[in-house]
Order: C-alpha cells, then structure tokens, then sequence
C-alpha cells in the first residue's frame, strides 16, 4: 500500500501518517511505500523510526511524477491528503483512501468512477482519526470498495491550529 505524505498547507497535511502505519490491519507482508515530495521528508522519517513490524519502503522526494505514477498504479490501495499525489491516484485507477478538510468537499474531486473512502473534517485532514484511516486504507487494499463512501469527521474538541488563516491558505511569494 502507498501512503502520500507531505504537504503545501498545515490543514491539508495528514500528522498522523506513523500512526496509520503501526496500525494497519493487513498481514505483516504488506509493505508500506512511502511517496511525495521534498516536504514529506519528516514524515516519511516518522513513519520508519514508529513502523517496526512491517517494511516500509521510502521513495519520497526520489522519482519524477510518472515513475510515482507507476508506483502507486502496481499498489493495492493508497492513502493521500488532497493533492496531486490522490489525483494522480485516481487516475492510475488505485482504490483510495482520501482525506478532505473544510470547505474543500468531496465531491468536488471524486466521481463516481473513481474507489474512495473519502474523509471529510470541519477544520483540518488531521482531524480524522488514525485509526479509521487505517481500517479504511484496508478495505481498500483487499477490494473491498466500489465508488465513492464519504466519512463525515466530527468537530475536534479541541482546535489543534487556527483555522486557515490567510497565511495558510494563500501562498506568499518573496518570503
């Protein structure tokens, strides 16, 4: 299975991607292959030091878009924050788990065509819990998804970050 790590914004960066890993229900022979870019390096770092009972092969920041492309078409199943790395997903035709965060819904990215399990959190993707992530990320790797299923995530008791304040959201040029 692949999992996207990385990320442009804070409130479209899954923090728990270790977690998802370490509690992943698939036999130990499944290895976790780790892409993205330069930003999902700490990431990718985590996820190694917290994953001991399972390969993790890590490929972020190593490949051009269409060698990722091949990788995550020969996956099973993969798990991205919405991006490039879930669109390019989608279009290699993988079953997805897909982690979506306030105004951003769904069904502006998904289609019918595509196997998702689509999360959706009021504030931001790290508000979906680890744990369903992985449950998910299962199912999908054993096929057991077909069209889109939309997870509505409750409201955090407590707020992690300021909601997208307009540092966050809109990219800054000469900083």
């Amino acid at each position: 299975v692949v999992l996207g790590v990385g990320g442009v914004r804070g409130w479209r960066t899954y923090d728990h991607w270790s977690e998802v890993a370490a509690r992943l229900p698939l036999p130990p022979d499944v290895a976790v292959v780790l892409v993205g870019a330069a930003n999902g390096r700490e990431a990718a770092e985590a996820i190694r030091a917290a994953t001991t009972q399972r390969l993790v092969i890590d490929r972020v920041d190593r490949h051009p878009l269409p060698e990722v492309y091949e990788i995550l078409r020969r996956s099973q199943a993969a798990a991205c924050a919405d991006g490039g790395l879930l669109h390019v997903a989608n279009a290699a035709r993988v079953p997805t788990v897909s982690l979506f965060a306030e105004r951003i819904d769904p069904s502006y990215r998904l289609t019918p065509a595509n196997r998702s399990v689509a999360f959706h959190a009021p504030g931001e993707v790290s508000d979906t819990p680890p744990a369903e992530v992985a449950q998910a990320l299962a199912r999908a790797a054993t096929g057991a998804l077909s069209g889109v299923e939309v997870v509505r995530v409750p409201e955090p008791a407590v707020r992690r970050r300021p909601l997208n304040t307009v540092d966050d959201r809109l990219p800054q040029h000469g900083r």
